[in-house]
């Protein structure tokens, strides 16, 4: 097995642990939700110099979950279930909502803060099981490995009236450097994972983020499922030690560049 990919999996067997042993993993997106309102009420009451002692004063939990940059502890809260297939999200837009805060719309779609997307395998079907180094690209997908003290935040997702989800994970990492390497690790995960997938006549892609005008780098990952022409897709993208990820279901339009894009623009991190 290439080492990267060992080091990886040996810190997703440890964070998946975790999670497992967190009474609700689905409490990380209510609990960031519920961060919004002090964080919003007190960007628009105060100017800058201000702002940040309120943070200090009105959320001293706020390097929990990760949003401050520091260690956070929390244990991700990786969906287990599919979105909704029924209807799009019942979320409440807000037009003054940045990024990650309720009420963030892309698109014409709220984020729902129970959204997910459907599993790389119930996606693309059992080929993508066979090659060990697919394997890891899901745990990419929510952000997990690299145990440096630091937890992703399951934002939710942005689902389509068929159903079809945009899913985004946010981490901050312990530092830039560590981020950088993650990307690293992915862009020859993924490398290794399409060429397993080529003997099995599966044209996977593996390129860097086009965001021409953004400051950091990403890694873009499209999977084709088998006789159509959808594609399960990954986008992850760091700037700084902030990270982003983006999973887009085979039947959803693929809006992870402009999930990404609303988020390096001013979102939460």
């Amino acid at each position: 097995m290439n080492p990267d990919l060992g080091r990886l999996m040996d810190a997703v067997v440890a964070e998946e642990r975790a999670t497992f042993d967190f009474e609700h993993p689905a409490d990380d997106a209510v609990l960031y939700s519920r961060v919004i309102s002090p964080l919003r009420r007190a960007r628009r009451l105060a100017p800058v110099a201000v702002l940040g002692v309120l943070l200090a004063l009105a959320v001293p939990g706020l390097a929990l979950i990760g949003l401050a940059g520091t260690g956070a502890t929390t244990a991700p809260a990786a969906p287990s279930v599919a979105a909704s297939s029924s209807a799009g999200s019942s979320a409440v837009g807000d037009p003054e909502a940045v990024a990650g805060e309720a009420g963030w719309t892309v698109a014409g779609l709220v984020i729902d803060p129970r959204g997910a997307a459907t599993p790389l395998a119930d996606s693309v079907g059992p080929v993508v099981e066979e090659p060990v180094a697919c394997g890891a690209l899901e745990a990419f997908g929510r952000l997990v490995g690299r145990a440096d003290g630091t937890a992703p935040v399951h934002l939710g997702a942005f689902v389509s009236s068929g159903g079809g989800a945009n899913d985004v994970h946010v981490r901050s990492f312990a530092t830039a450097g560590i981020a950088a390497e993650y990307v690293g690790e992915l862009w020859r995960i993924a490398r290794r994972c399409a060429d397993e997938m080529g003997g099995w006549g599966v044209a996977m892609t593996v390129a860097r983020v086009d965001a021409a005008g953004l400051p950091g780098d990403g890694v873009a990952v499209a999977i084709p499922v088998p006789f159509t022409e959808d594609a399960w897709r990954l986008q992850v993208y760091v700037d700084g030690a902030s990270a982003i990820a983006v999973v887009s279901d085979p039947t959803a339009a693929d809006r992870a560049l402009s999930i990404t894009r609303d988020w390096a623009a001013g979102g939460l991190r």
